[in-house]
């Protein structure tokens, strides 16, 4: 009897995990949730927005105010969909508030882009990752403020759905290739760092035709190029450099430098920062041209690091990947809204581990702490049923895991030492749907025992 009650039950709830109900439950789940949050965020006075949301609305003033859309004013640090969207939405109602609402809308198609590619594995995987999207900080979070995730990650998620499609189609069918390459020009257009996961396309060497892969591969490169290409002109236009940014420069001398001479001096980084930013400013002519500045500051930063050991930059890159897979998103919302605690760059410790266990148990706002904490309970737990699903995956989703796990990494080796919850949120979708694949191994594998 009781055999057959477990295996009654293991039947309904695999049919309730395969039920399209599901779905419906996961996006009503995120409506409440979105609901609580925007009438939460109406309570606060958006008009001084924190952090990099400023400098998003102000590029997105210039093209409404003026008129002048891209010109010298907009400058070359920053690509043009993402201030060109919040300027559309301008010309319906400008306020804040408005805007997060719409992100808050698209925030849906993330989700359901999630579920499709759990679907890859399976419907239940596809399920689970939507139930646990449903209620994902980290993913709000890239809608409730004014920035760039807002927009990227739907078309990072199209390009990564199509990009599958196409890998595992055998027909080939260049529909799906197409799609990928739009997709990817559109994620780039948004946020620069799309750049690098054109290499995916190499992926379709795993096939055995040979001409047909370089094919294949031309197809995308050229698709994307052309996407990409009047920001590019632009660029030329105006500064002789058919580029897409100038942010190299400023990134590796700005961002990473400090970490790396922290780690390397053995000194706090605000400490570093503000003595690289001051020999910078005394050494570098910022009113040339920003694609000259930029290579001047890379070259700053080549010659600063050419005698450190090797050691220096793992421990940096290991301190900022613990970041990147560990960090909770409730320090991105405490950040972007501004509220009172001890911010982890104030902490004027140079080992990571100290400064770590300081912002954690000695921090100003001890309800942060709390919610810090339990956070990180959860994000542990999430991080280690990801990396066990890596050990029951099974053969035939090889290349789909293969994309995923490229994709977690390429990320680590880019964001490197200045990893945090934000810039995570390339690849949390991803991280989920590893959880989901454990978390479906777990409900089949103890229930087939009681049967």
């Amino acid at each position: 009897m009781k055999d057959i009650y477990n295996m009654n039950f293991y039947s309904s709830v695999k049919n309730y995990l395969n039920n399209k109900n599901l779905l419906f439950l996961a996006f009503s789940i995120s409506f409440i949730i979105k609901l609580i949050l925007f009438f939460f965020i109406l309570n606060f006075d958006l008009a001084n927005l924190y952090g990099d949301q400023s400098k998003y609305w102000e590029l997105s003033d210039k093209i409404f105010n003026e008129i002048s859309y891209f010109q010298k004013e907009f400058g070359t640090m920053r690509v043009p969909l993402y201030p060109l969207f919040l300027y559309c939405l301008k010309l319906f109602n400008s306020s804040v508030y408005f805007v997060i609402f719409i992100q808050l809308i698209i925030n849906f198609c993330v989700l359901y882009l999630i579920f499709e590619i759990g679907c890859l594995f399976n419907k239940s995987v596809g399920n689970i990752s939507i139930l646990i999207s449903s209620v994902s900080l980290n993913l709000l979070n890239s809608s409730l403020f004014i920035l760039t995730e807002s927009i990227f990650l739907p078309f990072f998620l199209f390009y990564v759905l199509n990009l599958i499609n196409f890998l595992k189609n055998k027909n080939h069918e260049n529909k799906y290739l197409i799609i990928a390459s739009i997709f990817l020009g559109l994620a780039t257009l948004t946020r620069p760092i799309s750049l690098y996961f054109f290499i995916l396309i190499f992926f379709v060497f795993f096939k055995k035709k040979i001409l047909s892969n370089i094919k294949s591969s031309i197809i995308f490169l050229v698709i994307f190029s052309i996407i990409l290409s009047p920001w590019c002109f632009r660029n030329y236009k105006l500064y002789d450099n058919y580029s897409l940014t100038n942010s190299a420069g400023p990134n590796l001398a700005g961002y990473y430098l400090p970490y790396l001479a922290s780690n390397y001096q053995d000194k706090p980084v605000n400490l570093m920062r503000s003595m690289i930013y001051k020999e910078m400013r005394e050494n570098i002519n910022y009113n040339q041209n920003p694609f000259d500045y930029s290579k001047e500051e890379s070259k700053f930063f080549f010659e600063k690091i050419k005698n450190y050991p090797l050691s220096v930059f793992a421990e940096t890159w290991i301190e900022g990947s613990l970041k990147f897979i560990f960090a909770p998103p409730i320090i991105d919302f405490y950040y972007l809204f501004n509220f009172d605690k001890t911010n982890f760059s104030e902490i004027n410790e140079s080992s990571f581990i100290k400064s770590s266990i300081i912002y954690l148990f000695d921090n100003d706002n001890s309800y942060f702490s709390f919610l810090m904490f339990f956070s990180i309970i959860i994000i542990l737990v999430s991080r280690l049923f990801s990396f066990m699903s890596l050990f029951v995956i099974e053969r035939k989703n090889f290349l789909l895991i293969s994309v995923i796990i490229s994709i977690i990494i390429l990320n680590l080796i880019i964001v490197g030492p200045i990893g945090s919850a934000r810039y995570r949120i390339v690849v949390e979708p991803f991280l989920i749907i590893l959880s989901s694949i454990y978390l479906e191994f777990i409900f089949k594998k103890y229930f087939k025992k009681k049967i």
